[in-house]
């Protein structure tokens, strides 16, 4: 099930992956509450403000694939060679892997799809939008890369900026 003309980012996408999608293969969903928002830190390239969130899962420290929506709508896809280093990040003291805070020295890293992510759930929270994290494991890194890769050629979601190569 697609949906059409979702708007994100200030464009308009044709097709939108919904939560439908992800449950069909296998995702599990998480709540994501917002701790503080609007956070200001200087931002030269405006990808700010961004947010604290506190995300309630139960995520293994084992490879995988993870996805942002907002309001069912899959928003962006990602992998990881530990899940629970997606929103807990912080707390394994690898905090650089973490979308749930955004420290004022990591917004210089122009190139880091989670600073951007972080901002872009910021605003959605904003909007009174309804974001969820979702994630399903892996038997291997590679395995999450090449989900990765499918997921993201097929749905295209809209915070994506990069497209991985299908192996």
């Amino acid at each position: 099930m697609f949906i059409r003309g979702c708007a994100h980012d200030g464009a308009m996408t044709s097709n939108v992956a919904t939560e439908l999608e992800l449950t069909l293969r296998g995702f599990l969903a998480c709540g994501v509450t917002p701790r503080t928002l609007n956070i200001n830190h200087p931002d030269p390239t405006g990808r700010g403000p961004f947010c604290r969130l506190t995300v309630d899962d139960t995520a293994p420290a084992s490879p995988g694939v993870y996805a942002w929506t907002t309001d069912e709508n899959v928003m962006y896809i990602g992998k990881a060679s530990q899940l629970r280093q997606i929103v807990h990040g912080a707390r394994m003291n690898r905090a650089a892997n973490d979308y749930t805070y955004v420290a004022p020295s990591e917004v210089a890293q122009s190139s880091s799809p989670r600073v951007r992510v972080n901002g872009l759930l910021n605003r959605a929270f904003c909007e009174e939008s309804r974001v969820s994290w979702w994630w399903i494991d892996s038997s291997s890194v590679v395995d999450a890369l090449r989900l990765e890769a499918r997921l993201i050629h097929e749905w295209r979601p809209p915070w994506n900026r990069t497209y991985p190569t299908l192996t």
